[in-house]
């Protein structure tokens, strides 16, 4: 016999919904996942066709905002409750998810072709240069606490990087 830890002497609720309602509740959700994703790239393209910019730029502007939205809050959401490491560990490793599970299971799914290498290469250069100054503020300058006026640091690089591709 295990001895009882503090929660386990805790009730639980029982379930509310039924199973079969349940899983019709699911398959809902991820058929309208998969539609209005659909919806939300044509919506992105015919932004891009009449600002007359690329795809990319919308791609890596308004899309990548739209689509990090639950993340930004949930990080908000953690941070107000003092959960930090919640809420760096939720954008290091959504990010991550994003560049490797995201990237690798489209290119499994249908090759990816990188159509402008300048225009790959600058991007990437842009986030090599954000991952070093995260590092850099994270670690050794501020013994792990990033700062409010730090933040706004990494606010201006990003918007100075948005005005780039918009310029």
């Amino acid at each position: 016999m295990r001895s009882k830890k503090k929660n386990e002497s805790e009730k639980f609720e029982p379930a509310v919904i039924k199973p079969l309602i349940a899983l019709l509740m699911i398959v809902a959700a991820v058929a309208g996942l998969y539609f209005s994703s659909g919806w939300f790239v044509k919506g992105a393209r015919e932004i891009a066709l009449q600002w007359g910019v690329s795809e990319r730029v919308i791609a890596v502007s308004i899309v990548a905002v739209g689509t990090s939205m639950p993340e930004l809050i949930s990080s908000l959401v953690a941070a107000f409750r003092n959960e930090t490491d919640l809420s760096i560990g939720n954008i290091i490793g959504s990010n991550f998810f994003n560049i490797t599970g995201v990237l690798g299971t489209s290119t499994v799914v249908h090759s990816v072709n990188i159509s402008s290498h300048t225009m790959f290469i600058t991007d990437m250069i842009w986030l090599f240069s954000i991952s070093i100054v995260l590092l850099l503020v994270m670690i050794p300058l501020s013994k792990g606490k990033i700062n409010r006026w730090e933040g706004g640091i990494m606010l201006l690089i990003f918007s100075a990087y948005m005005f780039t591709l918009f310029r």
